[in-house]
């Protein structure tokens, strides 16, 4: 009995041995690049479940190597800042190759890398690779297609995670290469971590992060900077961060400052899938796509995309090409825009949409708790410096405020034929700069579409163009329904100081009109008529109920002005102390 359990003891203690040996250590000895205790040897001779350390090599050691390093196994390396690089001389070389394995990485800076296709510094295929307090520098990837790049790092199917890392001054420089920082090929899924993406560059399409992993892939971004990264003109959409396709992508606390794309997207560019942005501040980025449906400053949301905002800051973003749009924020055809409690503000367009160009047509957005603040439209034509709206697209905004904005027409807002609805919106301080008479509407511009304005005020708007109208709204044609709102304090050179209508059939229940005012000189063409109301062309405009007072006109109508063939209707409203000078 005694030498059957010595015998078990002994069968024990050799199971434990191999077990212990199985998942060793192996100290890398020496910064050779092959060799007795270099680091590629400690990778060859490590088993699945290994650790590799560096012993006392630190940070002021560098492995230069002159080939890529395979992982093929389960490994963890631990650096303790220890430096690998390219050997100067040995063309395209990056610094690992990982196939099928999971990996995990800490202390290590990776510099000068480069590849002939894929993941200058890194590529994973396949694999679950974990990156921790590593740095990943200056590297670069030459991959022509539109798939390959990835400067820093490439990754296919499997999991990419990145803490507290800093991937920088990076490049894809393939004719249309992409994801100067990363490249997310096909399958695979990124989650990155109080790290910084700043100062990598693309040809194609995401400066900083490229994900093309496709449909029910994620992408997770928290406390992460992206910044200075850059696109160049191939097309050269999404400076800081570019989705492609369906995937979805979610960025929470980050920051997202003085990125540039040539065409769309300066900061974000989202493809069709869903993209939710929380609690981060995009500011500084730049678009510089010349067509009219270019832009997106901050961010650009492609056809059939939606955009998910709460608790962000979008500020000093610029789209300045030639027709730029959306100095903020670009939603494109088709695409679903909602921002909540949120901070839209210093942001310009060339073109229109100097806080947001909505292109989306056929959806409506929905703005909730928004401030849209100091916004501007820059260049012709010139309009929406808040929010614009092309075509049928339509948006409800819900306790808002407008203020601060200018262009030439619509300085708050700008409709074109879909629906806008205001429910307790704040307009005001907004000003519109255009000199023709169809210029104007310093607080709310509507071509041929629907107001809805409930319960909200209009107020202290301009138009302060030569002939500009409508300080608080011009409407050219439409309909409109206004109820319980304020509309005081406007005024306009030429003609309706609070409202100019040309075309169409307006309702207003509850009416405070009151101490608007019109600039004009005597005659034509500015003459200065209908301080609270201008009817310029065949309306029928009805007023129920309120209080038309203390409205100036420079020439006629102090209160209100109807034009021949209009019909103006005005029910149990009190019209008092306006003034019309006649001069």
């Amino acid at each position: 009995m005694k030498k059957t359990f010595t015998l078990l003891n002994s069968v024990a203690f050799i199971c434990l041995l191999f077990s212990f040996s199985a998942n060793a250590q192996i100290v890398v000895g020496n910064s050779n690049d092959s060799g007795a205790g270099s680091f590629r040897e400690a990778v060859a001779n490590s088993t699945a479940g290994g650790t590799i350390t560096f012993g006392i090599l630190t940070n002021i050691a560098t492995i230069t190597l002159q080939s890529p390093v395979v992982i093929d196994k389960n490994l963890t390396i631990t650096g303790n800042g220890i430096i690998l690089t390219r050997f100067s001389g040995d063309g395209d070389t990056r610094m690992l190759t990982i196939n099928n394995a999971t990996v995990s990485l800490s202390g290590i800076s990776f510099t000068d890398g480069s590849s002939p296709d894929v993941g200058g510094a890194i590529a994973a295929m396949g694999s679950n690779l974990t990156i921790n307090n590593c740095v990943i520098s200056n590297s670069e990837a030459l991959g022509a297609a539109a798939a390959q790049g990835g400067g820093g790092i490439f990754a296919m199917g499997g999991m990419l995670n990145i803490t507290n890392s800093t991937i920088s001054g990076n490049e894809a420089t393939g004719t249309s290469g992409s994801g100067g920082g990363i490249l997310l090929g096909t399958g695979g899924m990124l989650e990155i971590t109080g790290t910084t993406i700043s100062n990598n560059s693309a040809n194609r399409a995401g400066g900083g992060i490229e994900g093309n992993s496709g449909a029910g892939t994620m992408i997770t971004l928290t406390n992460v900077t992206i910044t200075g990264n850059e696109t160049a003109s191939n097309p050269g959409n999404g400076g800081g961060v570019h989705i492609t396709g369906a995937g979805n992508t979610t960025i929470t606390d980050g920051l997202v400052n003085n990125n540039e794309a040539s065409a769309e997207g300066g900061g974000l560019w989202n493809g069709t899938g869903t993209m939710t942005i929380t609690g981060t501040t995009i500011t500084g980025n730049t678009a510089g796509g010349d067509l009219a449906d270019q832009g997106g400053g901050g961010i650009y949301n492609l056809n059939g995309g939606t955009l998910n905002i709460t608790g962000a800051t979008i500020s000093n973003n610029i789209a300045d090409g030639t027709l730029g749009s959306g100095g903020g924020i670009l939603n494109d055809v088709g695409s679903m825009l909602t921002v909540t409690n949120s901070t839209i503000s210093g942001n310009s367009a060339v073109r229109a949409g100097g806080g947001v160009e909505d292109n989306s047509l056929t959806s409506t957005i929905i703005f909730n708790d928004v401030q849209l603040t100091n916004n501007t439209v820059t260049g012709p034509p010139g309009n929406g410096g808040g929010l614009h709206i092309t075509g049928g697209g339509s948006a409800t905004l819900t306790d808002c405020t407008v203020s601060g904005n200018s262009a030439v027409q619509g300085g708050g807002l700008w409709n074109a034929t879909g629906t806008l609805t205001l429910n307790n919106v704040d307009v005001n301080d907004n000003t519109a700069d255009g000199d023709a008479a169809t210029d104007g509407g310093g607080g709310i511009y509507n071509v041929s579409g629907t107001l809805v304005i409930n319960d909200s005020s209009i107020t202290n708007n301009t138009a302060t163009g030569t002939l500009g109208s409508g300080g608080g709204i011009f409407s050219a044609a439409g309909s409109a329904t206004i109820n319980d709102t304020p509309i005081t304090g406007n005024s306009a050179n030429r003609a309706g100081g609070g409202i100019e209508t040309v075309a169409g059939t307006y309702v207003i229940n509850d009416a405070d009109i009151s101490n608007n005012d019109v600039d004009g000189g005597a005659g034509t063409p500015n003459p200065g008529n209908g301080g609270g109301v201008h009817i310029s062309g065949v309306s029928t405009f009805t007023i129920n109920e309120g209080n038309v007072n203390d409205n100036d006109a420079r020439r006629e109508g102090g209160g209100l002005w109807n034009q021949t063939g209009s019909t103006m209707t005005v029910s149990r409203v009190t019209i008092n102390n306006n003034t019309a000078s006649g001069a």
